[in-house]
Parts: structure tokens; sequence; C-alpha cells
């Protein structure tokens, strides 16, 4: 149990870390820098779907524009 803390622990070190570096990066809209947001726009730039920032950003609003209306 106490191991299970100590990594619970480290994961939410790690996540604040990471939450605190996307608060410096500019090119991102404050409403998209959250984890999840910035790890679907990685994806789409390492699949070859998006060239830059804003064209990742446009992916990801209109994924999120079809979960929301269930396409």
């Amino acid at each position: 149990m106490k191991s299970l803390n100590a990594d619970l622990n480290k994961l939410k070190e790690d996540e604040e870390k990471i939450q605190t570096e996307l608060n410096h990066f500019r090119r991102i809209p404050t409403q998209f820098k959250t984890i999840e947001a910035v790890s679907h726009m990685i994806r789409y730039m390492k699949r070859g779907e998006a060239q830059t920032v804003e064209e990742a950003l446009y992916f990801w609003e209109m994924d999120e524009e079809n979960r929301s209306t269930g396409k």
C-alpha cells in the first residue's frame, strides 16, 4: 500500500510539473492547456495528420465537437 501511495504521489507531482510547463507555452490557448488535449495534439502530429500546433488544435476541436454531438 505504501508503494502505491508513493507511486500516486509521484504521478501527481509529474502532472503538476507538466501543467506548469504547459502554462508557459503561448501558442496553445488556455482552454487547451491540459495534458489530455496536448497528448492528442502530439498524436496528430506524430501520425502526420497535423504539421503545426494550429492544425493539431483544429483537429482536437473537431474531435471534441464530434464527440459532443455524437457523430
